[in-house]
């Protein structure tokens, strides 16, 4: 029969037995008090740093008016005076190191608001791509499903959000169409 005494000659044995066999023996100690005005300090002077830096790679871009070319040839676009116009390198720089998406296929160029930075709030942009898909039937034409193509875009668009979120990155998710598509047969 254990009695007072001998569970605490057996207390004694389970530690010396724990500390003979390599297990740790942890005093703990107080911890230090968090400055939390240094704290916001350091992050403050941080958030400063990454500001200048990526407001100097927004300063350097290339940002043309005008009539400019895109691509190899394949079309003109008249941009505006509001609006401003970056070259595939410089729109890859937004994309990708100042809005920090992931790297991706190229877009032939990227128009802005004149009024807006990369680094404003508000601010937003249009990706100009060319995808060589095909040629288009007027009868084929006549016989295509937006609202089914709809869905398979979102569909696939689900599927590269969830590879963007293992990845790391933020979510994409596709509304809906700005403007329906229109087949307009006299121009095809």
């Amino acid at each position: 029969m254990l009695t007072g005494e001998s569970l605490k000659n057996w207390g004694a044995v389970a530690v010396l037995a724990v500390t003979a066999f390599g297990a740790p023996v942890v005093a703990q100690e107080a911890e230090a008090p968090v400055d939390e005005a240094a704290l916001l300090a350091e992050m403050q002077a941080q958030e400063a740093v990454y500001y200048a830096k990526i407001g100097a790679m927004w300063e350097a871009l290339d940002k043309r008016q005008g009539t400019v070319a895109l691509g190899n040839d394949l079309a003109t676009l008249d941009v505006p005076d509001d609006y401003i116009f970056l070259n595939s390198d410089d729109a890859s720089t937004v994309l990708v190191d100042i809005w920090g998406n992931p790297p991706g296929s190229p877009v032939l160029g990227m128009l802005f608001p004149k009024r807006y930075t990369a680094l404003d709030d508000d601010s937003w942009a249009v990706t100009i791509e060319f995808v060589a898909d095909g040629y288009i039937s007027d009868d084929d034409a006549a016989d295509i499903d937006y609202d089914k193509m709809l869905k398979t875009m979102k569909k696939d668009v689900s599927r590269e959000s969830n590879s963007r979120e293992e990845a790391g990155y933020g979510s994409i998710e596709l509304l809906g169409w700005a403007e329906p598509p229109r087949y307009y047969p006299t121009t095809h």
